[in-house]
């Protein structure tokens, strides 16, 4: 899926969050996101299927219901692992804050 079409389809599922004015930084990460991982992304986007593909103990769907992040955060947030585990692991055992 080129990514164009990859644009068009978040801006169409997220229009909440994701704008013609603030979607470019996301994608130049999905552009150079994991092989594999962005197959899985461009599958959800296609039929809303996620993957229950496991990195370093983080599944989409945890990150989704444990840090409240939405599946495009949530596949960013895994690629993050991939490439920079020691910094992306540190960061989510530390948590967030809620309000």
């Amino acid at each position: 899926m080129d990514i164009e079409t990859i644009k068009s389809k978040i801006l169409v599922l997220y229009p909440d969050t994701y704008t013609s004015e603030n979607i470019m930084p996301l994608l130049a990460k999905i552009e150079h996101m994991d092989p594999n991982l962005r197959s899985d992304l461009e599958h959800f986007l296609s039929t809303g299927d996620i993957t229950t593909k496991e990195v370093e103990g983080y599944t989409v769907e945890m990150l989704m219901k444990e840090h409240s992040m939405n599946e495009i955060a949530a596949f960013l947030t895994l690629d993050w692992i991939i490439r920079e585990p020691q910094k992306a692991l540190k960061s989510l055992q530390k948590g967030h804050e809620r309000i």
